[in-house]
């Protein structure tokens, strides 16, 4: 059988390259990465073609591709048309594609469902990897010990259900559980201890066989790392069921943050911040007096909203969102980097700018791998990591998580007051009651049953369709804001 002289001219030309691309193509279609389970995917199995490839492509035994010499006698019949008509790929549905998904899979965002501003760089992919196990695969129960300044060598991790589930007080089983933990963590830093002060490395005890072989991987003189390991031990509590209860609350809000950040002209992937924060707990305060989901600090919010005796804007979680946008905003106005920005927004534009004069460097990698002083240590390094697994757990829930069920949006409309009212006279017109009222504005909360005097100029936000004729004799609609609209 003569070769189609089309065909002489498509395999040639493009031999080499199409094998590539055909492989590619199968391996694509066998994973069942498509779009859509209804899409005609097709598969190319290039086996079946029984090329002797090996020949093909050693140009000392043939000179050149010859379909006579190299490829087989049939090749020019296999490649017919109707042969080569593509096979239908295995059809998958959706969730069985996500199924198939791994946590290094949602690391690459297969399906692109992320900002490319926040795509995992190789240099933080283990830090980032770390936090993802710590939100998705460890729970309360779970305690993980692990290298601080290596997070991702874990030495051990510790289950404490077994105490947790044991007889006594609760407060005497965590007691137990954490003096287990404690005691695991004094053991392992002993062996470490032990093992930088030796010589030789053979006939290690158990325990110091799997440490050796953990920091294995990280460089230098062996008995410096393991003094440094020593002194680098550290145990993190798993975050499962935390980062599971912010997602289901983040229905009340994020469609309104969402909005508003675009309003802004920032990536609404920023808007998963207050899981890390606080794991959208609108009633989350710090040792050091950061408050609300987004944990704004005192001075800071002094500084642009209403933080006194009655009132705290603060913890009213879409007015924190319109000044936590401002921030972020300035922040990487100054920094020019989204990863400095946000790690900035935990240790501060100053203390950044400190670290980059340390390191020498504004990549966050190199700065986390030179500059270990002041207050830049665990929490800061680890900030932006953090927020990344965060961010990867929530857009990928469907694929790490048990199915979530989110909180409703509560929809809201918002009237700016014209003049200073009183809280009772508010809800005598608009008839809600102060219990709502309150759960609509969080600010209010530090009020009580207090009948405070609410400023003019003060955001109001009411259940949506609050209908009085008497409102707007105090009040006007607010200036629309992208964050007010309704939820697509």
């Amino acid at each position: 059988m003569n070769p189609p002289k089309y065909c002489k001219a498509l395999y040639f030309s493009k031999f080499k390259q199409g094998l590539g691309l055909l492989s590619a193509f199968t391996l694509a279609s066998f994973l069942g990465m498509t779009q859509t389970s209804h899409s005609q995917d097709t598969s190319f199995d290039f086996d079946d073609l029984d090329l002797d490839l090996d020949l093909a492509l050693d140009s000392s035994q043939v000179g050149f591709l010859s379909p006579k010499n190299a490829l087989g006698p049939d090749f020019w019949q296999k490649l017919d048309p109707m042969y080569l008509a593509p096979k239908p790929a295995p059809l998958f549905t959706f969730q069985e594609r996500l199924e198939r998904l791994s946590k290094e899979d949602v690391l690459s965002d297969p399906l692109q469902r992320i900002d490319r501003r926040f795509q995992v760089s190789q240099a933080l992919e283990k830090r980032v990897g770390f936090w993802l196990d710590i939100y998705t695969q460890y729970g309360a129960n779970d305690h993980v010990i692990h290298h601080s300044r290596f997070p991702w060598i874990v030495f051990e991790v510790v289950d404490t259900t077994e105490f947790l589930n044991g007889r006594g007080a609760l407060w005497y089983r965590r007691q137990k559980g954490q003096d287990h933990v404690r005691a695991r963590q004094r053991e392992i830093r002993q062996a470490l201890e032990r093992l930088s002060k030796r010589r030789s490395f053979n006939n290690l005890r158990p325990l110091e066989q799997h440490l050796f072989d953990q920091l294995s991987q990280v460089p230098g003189r062996r008995q410096a790392v393991f003094k440094l390991a020593s002194e680098s031990v550290r145990s993190q509590l798993g975050q499962r069921d935390f980062i599971r209860a912010a997602i289901r609350r983040s229905g009340k809000y994020l469609s309104y943050m969402e909005a508003e950040f675009e309003r802004q002209g920032l990536p609404v992937e920023l808007t998963r911040l207050p899981i890390v924060e606080s794991s959208f707990n609108e009633r989350a305060q710090s040792r050091v007096g950061a408050s609300g989901i987004w944990q704004i600090m005192p001075r800071t919010g002094s500084a642009y909203m209403i933080v006194n005796a009655n009132i705290d804007e603060r913890n009213a979680p879409l007015k924190a969102t319109h000044q936590a946008g401002r921030l972020l905003r300035q922040y990487h106005r100054s920094l020019k980097s989204w990863e400095l920005a946000v790690t900035a927004y935990n240790h501060g534009v100053g203390n950044i700018r400190r670290a980059i004069s340390g390191a020498q460097s504004n990549d966050l990698a190199t700065i986390i791998a030179r500059y270990h002083q002041g207050h830049f240590r665990f929490a800061s390094a680890n900030f932006y990591a953090s927020f990344l697994a965060a961010l990867y757990a929530e857009k990928y829930q469907d694929v790490l998580f048990p199915p979530i069920v989110k909180m409703p949006l509560q929809q809201r409309e918002v009237w700016t007051l014209s003049r200073q009212v009183r809280i009772n006279d508010i809800l005598d017109i608009t008839g809600l009651d102060r219990q709502t009222l309150i759960e609509y504005n969080l600010d209010l909360r530090r009020s009580g049953q207090r009948n405070i005097l609410l400023p003019r100029g003060f955001e109001l936000h009411l259940p949506k369709g609050t209908e009085s004729p008497r409102l707007s004799r105090v009040s006007r609609p607010s200036t629309p804001r992208a964050w007010v609209r309704e939820s697509s």
